[in-house]
């Protein structure tokens, strides 16, 4: 394929990928070799032919070797506010580095651009046995506006990737590495699969993350809608529950402790803890939104605490 045709490929395919809400997040699978692009029928199909063109004049480029052009495509960050690209030519440069580096065994590159007003322009490309199931997937995903993040999960089949899945997130502004790490793949359910986290928030005040999250179940990845609302939420494989931690103020010594447990496919609370030891002597702990709060001391404040956070509280609570 002529290097002219398969630039012209690229520019079309990103130019007429669509562009979605936050808050109306899509988690579009594309089978047996059809990609699920809203629109007009002629559209869709017309979309849907370029893309595999695309993918597959990129499966036949050249394999990438280049120990320095691979560094920088793994963690070399611009100078803040100094990028220059416009939305629509990142996504052509995101795609284009993904051709460069498809061959690759393995690659988590993860950056976050700004330009002079402190717009950001997120890259993400990701390939691997991503979800450990044995197979090669590829994640590539782009800001097509300071707020929006368009992802796309491409499963490798023989020599060349096929469209998987996709959807679009909110594009959350972070300060740097790790933080620019917004995408995780961890099993969440205890089923030895790893399934795709996707982080959409960070405050930096008391460090409150949120995320989306997919599980892959059944050669498909399900969004479980609850887990929006988990803030800094931590997977535990022994009980396979989700713990979630936030400072709410006084130090750090004014702590809400959420436990979710799973059931079937879906998060449900299960106990809701309110620990506040501004006093630094004693604690006033509400358990499950009661309003007559149980007394402990500094010492023995830990014992209301899940034990998923005695490591880490412990001491802090016994310094005091």
């Amino acid at each position: 394929m002529k290097l002219v045709h398969f630039c012209m490929v690229a520019i079309f395919l990103i130019s007429c990928s669509p562009q979605k809400k936050a808050d109306e997040t899509t988690a579009n699978h594309k089978e047996n070799n059809k990609v699920n692009i809203p629109g007009k029928k002629e559209t869709r199909k017309t979309a849907d032919k370029q893309i595999h063109l695309f993918l597959r004049d990129c499966a036949k480029g050249k394999k990438t070797n280049n120990e320095i052009a691979i560094n920088k495509a793994n963690d070399q960050l611009p100078k803040v506010g100094s990028y220059k690209r416009t939305y629509k030519a990142h996504k052509q440069y995101v795609w284009a580095e993904f051709c460069k580096f498809q061959h690759r065994p393995q690659l988590n590159s993860q950056i976050a651009f700004t330009d002079a007003s402190y717009k950001f322009y997120r890259k993400l490309l990701l390939i691997g046995d991503l979800f450990n199931t044995g197979q090669t997937f590829a994640l590539v995903g782009y800001s097509t506006s300071d707020s929006i993040v368009k992802i796309h999960v491409l499963k490798k089949v023989k020599n060349e990737f096929k469209p998987f899945f996709e959807t679009s997130t909110k594009n959350p502004h972070t300060l740097g590495a790790p933080h620019h790490h917004i995408i995780d793949f961890i099993d969440y359910n205890g089923d030895k699969i790893k399934d795709l986290k996707v982080m959409t928030d960070l405050r930096m005040m008391h460090t409150t993350e949120r995320s989306q999250l997919w599980i892959y179940q059944d050669s498909r990845l399900l969004l479980i809608p609850e887990y929006k609302n988990i803030s800094n939420g931590q997977y535990n494989p022994v009980d396979r529950k989700i713990y979630s931690y936030v400072s709410i103020g006084c130090g750090d010594l004014h702590m809400l402790f959420k436990v979710y447990q799973w059931n079937q496919n879906k998060l449900s609370l299960e106990k809701n803890i309110r620990c506040d030891c501004c006093t630094k002597t004693t604690c006033d702990i509400y358990i499950n939104g009661q309003e007559k709060p149980v007394k402990a001391t500094m010492d023995t404040a830990h014992n209301f605490i899940p034990k998923f956070w005695w490591a880490s509280l412990k001491p802090k609570l016994h310094n005091y």
